[in-house]
């Protein structure tokens, strides 16, 4: 009796470690699909922080290109208000003189 007895604790005793083997690999396996699925979400968030950068990166372009242009724009009239300052001051001082000459009259 105590053969069949120690029969079956073996059969037991393998049929736990059987059901625990398959609950490892259980256990490996949904590790494994939840790794593959992690690293799947970053590489996808990788992706769209390289269309974010390189849109990004076309925005900053348009706006340096804009800068560009408004400085230039700006110089131009800097030197338009300059020559305009200098036009107003000869006209001023012609003005002065044909004042002075009407008063020497």
């Amino acid at each position: 009796m105590s053969l069949v007895n120690n029969s079956s604790k073996d059969e037991e005793a393998d049929e736990r470690k059987r059901r625990r083997m398959i609950m490892n690999r259980e256990s490996v396996r949904r590790s494994r699909e939840k790794k593959e699925q992690h690293v799947q979400n970053l590489n996808d968030q990788i992706t769209q922080f390289m269309i974010r950068n390189k849109e990004k990166v076309e925005e900053i372009k348009k706006i340096e290109q804009l800068f560009m242009t408004v400085d230039m724009e700006n110089t131009t009239l800097r030197m338009e208000g300059d020559a305009l300052k200098k036009r107003l001051m000869m006209l001023e001082e012609l003005q002065i003189s044909c004042n002075a000459s009407n008063d020497a009259v």
